[in-house]
This record gives C-alpha cells, structure tokens and sequence, in this order.
C-alpha cells in the first residue's frame, strides 16, 4: 500500500514538513498489519484529523471484480495529538465507510466541517453502470467512519456534474479529486479534477460553497472557467495533476 498524504483541508497532515520524509528502510518496517481482506487498487489516500483522532481515507477494489467495486475505506490511526509518522504510530483497517449507497462506485473522498458539521465529498458514478460519468457527491457523516444512515435510502446528494467542455473528454464527463479549501472568509470551497487524468488536458476546477444547505447542490457555484490548465507553449502549468 502506497500512501501518499496532505490536503488543502487544514485538518488533514500538510506537506512539506520533514516529518513526511522516510527512508526507504524506514518504509519497509511500516508495512501494515495483515486485516483478513483482500483490497487492491488503492487509490488517493488521505490522512485527516477528525475529531482527536487520525484517519486514513482511501478508496479500494476487490481483486475478484475489479474497477466496478471500488468503494470508499477507513483506517483509524493514533489520536491527533501523537506524531502520525513515528514508527510505534498504528493503523487499523475500520472498514468502508458506512452507510454510502453499496451499489455505488466511489472514489476519491475527502473529508471537512461546516457549521460545526463533518461532511464527506467523493467521486461517484450516477448509476451502477454508468462508467463514463463521475459526479461529486456530498454525505452527512454522523462519526468519522460512518454516513447519515439515510444516506443509503435516498442516496447521497450530487453537487457538480460535468457540464463544461474542459470538464469532458471524448465520451468521459469527469468531476473527481475533490479538497475542501478554505481561506478565512474569502473563500470555502472544492477544488476538483476534471477531464481525463489520462491525458495532458487534465485540469482543477472551482467549486464555491455560497452558504445554506452543504446538500443543496444550490448551495454551491462552480466557476465556468478551470482553476488550472495545461499550457505547454508557455512557463506551465503543465498537466495539473490530480486534486485529491
């Protein structure tokens, strides 16, 4: 398992400390406890501080099915107030989090707090077989690993769709990687992937929450112009990368 931390939310781990640089020595005596399941596929880990306690969100497949089944997971580490990188410093596999719709492919989740509130936010597809459209979707969470059990009634609450040109490629309407972003009170918001990571084009969107209801998708103004883009003939940036 590759983990690689940080994020724009000021509860999770930030880069650029020295504290994030291991040995390749140092890595090897990190290997995780083996938790009785098979996961492959692991993809944007993320590590936050929620509620005293550190916790490793990351989105995983299983083996036999593939693709299809990625759905988002749970670490728990120690509490917040211990260095997440010492080597005593333990995870422990917690499961997918609870309550997101089973039928749903998710990747990408990111946590944050409005108004005193944790909120998920995470790449899903609208339906069990639409594998050329990824939306953003927010959740109520009720504890760190766990959704408003009426999350998996109604389902989650979309909030961006692909509806730019720069947002789609080809056949592919792609709205992913989403970091919550706050910068006092100018700005609170989601910063996403968008396009096809597959190619140079991929670009960052900006999703500004206006206040109200986080699951009112009118809650939220995405801007109609991305954030970055490739520029290949000029001082960069080349092929912004993935948000999340």
């Amino acid at each position: 398992m590759t983990m690689s931390w940080g994020s724009a939310n000021k509860h999770a781990y930030p880069y650029g400390t020295s504290k994030l640089s291991l040995t390749f020595a140092e890595l090897e005596n990190r290997q995780p406890s083996d938790a009785g399941v098979q996961l492959s596929d692991i993809w944007a880990p993320e590590l936050h501080d929620v509620d005293g306690n550190w916790y490793i969100y990351f989105a995983a497949d299983s083996p036999p099915i593939g693709n299809a089944s990625h759905r988002m997971y749970v670490l728990k580490g120690p509490p917040s107030s211990v260095d997440p990188m010492l080597s005593t410093s333990t995870f422990t596999y917690v499961g997918p989090v609870k309550n997101l719709p089973g039928w749903q492919w998710a990747i990408d989740g990111t946590i944050f707090k409005i108004d005193n509130q944790w909120y998920v936010v995470y790449s899903g597809w609208p339906t069990a077989n639409d594998t050329q459209t990824q939306q953003l979707f927010i959740a109520k969470m009720i504890d760190p690993v766990t959704a408003d059990p009426s999350t998996a009634v109604s389902g989650p609450y979309m909030i961006s769709e692909a509806t730019n040109n720069w947002e789609i490629f080809q056949n592919y309407h792609i709205n992913e990687g989403p970091a919550w972003l706050e910068l006092g009170s100018d700005f609170k918001g989601i910063i996403f992937s968008a396009g096809a990571s597959w190619t140079s084009d991929y670009q960052l969107g900006i999703l500004k929450y206006l206040g109200g209801d986080p699951l009112d998708s009118h809650s939220w103004n995405k801007f109609p112009q991305p954030l970055l883009t490739n520029n290949p003939n000029g001082q960069g940036p080349f092929a912004p990368g993935h948000c999340s």
